[in-house]
């Protein structure tokens, strides 16, 4: 899986990108709860569930 960041918010994965003028973001999930940090600055435990989505944010 290749992906690209800024400023440690994942920017793109596998080719699909955000669109920030549409206000569709990659966001993320740990053991089904939202994430509040940055992928960059986020820990995570050897047996956590991590799940990528690119979703319309409001």
């Amino acid at each position: 899986m290749a992906s690209e960041e800024h400023n440690g918010f994942i920017t793109a994965i596998d080719g699909k990108s955000q669109d920030t003028h549409k206000q569709i973001y990659w966001t993320y999930t740990i053991n089904g709860k939202f994430a509040n940090k940055g992928a960059a600055e986020q820990k995570v435990n050897n047996h956590d569930k991590v799940k990528f989505t690119l979703a319309k944010m409001n």
